[in-house]
C-alpha cells in the first residue's frame, strides 16, 4: 500500500510516522461521494488500520491537526 508512513532518523533515535485521518480507508475508492476537501491529505491511512501500537512502539504520540511531525521530532531531538 502506498501511504504517508515513513521511518526518519535522528541521532541514535528511530521514529515511526504515520498519518491518520477517519476517512481514510484501505483501498478506498474515492468516487464513492466524499468531496474533495474531506478527503485525506498525504497518503493517510485509517486509524483502526494503524500499524502503531503500545506492544510495538514507546512514547506513542498523537499530533493535532495541522502539527507537523518533523518539527515536533526536530524539538524532542534539540538537547540530544
Amino acid at each position: 500500500m502506498n501511504n504517508g508512513t515513513f521511518y526518519i532518523k535522528k541521532g541514535n533515535r528511530l521514529f515511526y510516522v504515520e498519518p491518520l485521518h477517519n476517512h481514510a480507508e484501505r483501498n478506498a475508492d474515492w468516487n464513492n461521494g466524499l468531496k474533495k476537501k474531506d478527503m485525506p491529505i498525504g497518503g493517510a491511512i485509517h486509524p483502526n488500520d494503524s500499524k502503531i501500537s503500545e506492544e510495538k512502539f514507546k512514547n506513542i504520540i498523537t499530533l493535532g491537526v495541522g502539527e507537523s511531525p518533523l518539527e515536533y521530532i526536530d524539538r524532542m531531538c534539540q538537547n540530544d
